[in-house]
């Protein structure tokens, strides 16, 4: 199967919160909060990015969204804001073993590495040892572990890791 990546577009929010909603719990290990707009939260988000906090949308032959990646600003504190970006990862579940994020990431990182960011974060499942093995290839380090909150004492641990742009295997 071939793929292809381009730029997401607003007429992409739909498919884009579909693979998110799936997703999501895979990600975080529990449900997303009842009570917001992910439709307009996504909606807004797409309208509004730029050439480097953007969404990247991987398709197939058929031009059928697969997955999506985004960076988006680590932080709102404007000394870091332009140079560090916090990255996201959604692919269709059926599709985590098809080379769907890794044709996706290609893509995300080398533009990364060209562009004014210096620092990649990204937050990952203990347990999801698939998109930590990914990440690791792609440079980033692991910094810690978040603990788990008493509020959600059945959760799992997140990896909280880092990734220089510009990475160079060594």
């Amino acid at each position: 199967m071939e793929f292809r990546a381009r730029q997401g577009t607003v007429e992409d929010t739909d498919r884009i919160v579909d693979i998110w909603m799936r997703g999501i719990e895979n990600s975080l290990g529990t449900s997303p909060p009842e009570g917001h707009d992910y439709r307009a939260y996504f909606g807004e988000r797409l309208a509004n990015q730029d050439d480097i906090f953007r969404f990247t949308v991987v398709e197939n032959d058929a031009g059928d969204v697969m997955g999506w990646m985004s960076l988006s600003p680590f932080r709102s504190n404007p000394a870091v804001k332009g140079i560090m970006a916090e990255l996201s990862a959604y692919v269709e579940p059926n599709k985590m073993a098809s080379g769907v994020t890794g044709f996706g990431l290609d893509h995300v990182m080398r533009a990364a590495d060209a562009s004014a960011l210096q620092y990649i974060i990204a937050f990952c499942l203990q347990t999801n040892t698939g998109a930590l093995k990914l990440v690791y290839r792609y440079g980033f380090k692991e910094l810690g572990l978040y603990p788990v909150s008493p509020k959600a004492p059945d959760a799992t641990p997140l990896v909280y890791l880092v990734r220089s742009c510009a990475y160079r295997e060594e």
